[in-house]
């Protein structure tokens, strides 16, 4: 009888053990169902050194406010999804349900690409769509490697430059900020448009420049006037890059009547502006402007106004509107063999202020110079390498820079330049968000230090638990 009851209890205790297990294993999946719905602000965490994951004020703001139906579309082949940029994309999803995540195979949906761009997107690329318009993000726009700038180079990268010629690098993570411009592009109400100058031997501009305008949210557009009337009506600003030949007659008069109702114009030259025959068409813009060159490259002796050479310029950046929208004014702008910018005697139809410019010590040297120093009848500085005229009556603004380098990637160039087009295009406001650095600082130990703590975690730490297993063991046995 009792041998029946003990049986009976311990059936009993096993069908209850199993059904508490039963249960508790059925919570835990269903608790697990429960938590995978929920945004990914509420169940993943940023733990991350420079906090790669965790979004900015102004991305939040942005996020919160919309009315549009956004949807990202990331393209990449099933189970080969980038999980960093998995992880961001989630994040803007949980803050608005107006934006959604789909996921793109290229192999299965070929043509998916070519309906939204022509350009050639790499795999884990991104595309943002809503009903106005879209904006294709390459890869490389959200994994971005940049050199890193010698002032903050470290022994090590150092010596490996000057041992192996390695240009040392830093890999940044820039999901946010191409992101939330993205967004910022497909739902603004109208964009703002430049136009580059086309017919008369003007430079390109470069990937990084179209990049930028591009993430600035600013059109872009090739303008032939010889074929038109008149400046298209949507054109915020027009830029003539470093032309080789000059403008027409009619160019000229079109280009002064879109600049008398109110125009911007940003005109690059070069040292080809003052040649034996001259570009009195593009000179009668900067008359108007109040503006003239000085026939001649540069020289610069005064310490801190060069690098390397003397006519390896290093102006002045001055207190002005485009340095107003800089994050940082204390930089430097590298302008080699600019020519001289001067207001002209007669006053222009504008105020006329200077953005970078020379020392008092500065002069002109004919381009065919072979000499570097001073002689008489030099004209002597200071000279602007780049000036801004501004017309309170019309509106109009004319931006002329005497060196194409401002469109390089040196220095603080190519942020001085965009300063200068969100200027001209009335750009309010912008995008600033930083990219985030991926690499991690590693722990460093010295030699005693590493074999000190190799005895701790290999010697020490294992015979401690053995010795207090043992001693628990044997405490229980004897009772």
């Amino acid at each position: 009888m009792n041998k029946n009851l003990s049986k009976s209890k311990i059936v009993k205790i096993g069908t209850y053990n199993t059904v508490v297990s039963l249960v508790v294993i059925a919570l835990a999946i269903i608790l697990n169902l429960v938590i995978s719905k929920l945004p990914a602000n509420f169940t993943k965490f940023d733990t991350t050194s420079s906090e790669v994951f965790s979004l900015s004020e102004q991305t939040k703001s942005i996020i919160k406010s919309l009315n549009d139906d956004i949807t990202f579309y990331l393209i990449a082949e099933t189970g080969s999804e980038d999980t960093k940029i998995v992880e961001m994309l989630d994040r803007y999803a949980a803050l608005n349900s107006k934006i959604k995540i789909q996921k793109v195979d290229p192999v299965l949906r070929p043509t998916f690409i070519t309906d939204y761009t022509t350009e050639t997107l790499n795999s884990n690329s991104v595309i943002v769509v809503n009903n106005k318009r879209s904006f294709a993000i390459d890869y490389n726009d959200i994994y971005v490697t940049e050199y890193i700038p010698y002032d903050q180079w470290t022994e090590m990268q150092q010596y490996y430059y000057q041992s192996y010629g390695e240009m040392p690098t830093a890999s940044y993570f820039a999901a946010e900020s191409v992101f939330t411009g993205a967004i910022d592009y497909v739902t603004s109400p109208s964009l703002p448009k430049i136009y580059t100058l086309q017919g008369h031997g003007e430079t390109a501009l470069t990937a990084d420049v179209t990049s930028l305008i591009k993430f600035e949210n600013i059109e872009t557009g090739e303008l032939r006037l010889e074929s038109l009337s008149a400046v298209p009506d949507d054109a915020n600003c027009v830029l003539i890059n470093n032309p080789t030949t000059d403008i027409t007659e009619t160019e000229s008069t079109l280009l002064l009547s879109y600049m008398q109702s109110g125009g911007k114009v940003i005109l690059i030259t070069y040292m080809n502006y003052y040649t034996t025959e001259g570009m009195p068409n593009i000179t009668k813009l900067c008359t108007y402007n109040g503006l003239c060159s000085s026939d001649g490259v540069i020289i610069d002796p005064s310490s801190g106004y060069y690098t390397k050479y003397q006519n390896y310029l290093l102006p002045k950046l001055t207190d002005s509107d485009v340095s107003a929208l800089m994050t940082n004014s204390n930089v430097y702008i590298l302008t080699p063999f600019a020519h001289g910018i001067k207001k002209t005697e007669t006053a222009g139809v504008g105020t006329v202020s200077p953005l970078i410019i020379t020392s008092d010590s500065a002069f002109v040297k004919d381009k065919e110079s072979t000499s570097a120093e001073k002689e008489t009848g030099n004209e002597e500085g200071p000279f602007y390498v780049g000036a801004l005229t501004s017309n309170k009556d019309t509106g109009s603004k004319f931006i002329w820079y005497s060196s194409p380098f401002i469109l390089t990637n040196a220095y603080s160039n190519l942020e001085f330049f965009m300063s200068s087009v969100s200027l001209l295009c009335e750009k309010t406001s912008s995008i600033s968000i930083l990219s985030k650095r991926l690499s991690s600082e590693y722990l460093l130990l010295t030699e005693g230090q590493y074999t000190l703590w190799s005895v701790v975690f290999t010697l020490v730490i294992p015979l401690a638990v053995i010795v207090i297993g043992l001693s628990i063991w044997l405490r229980r046995r004897k009772k």
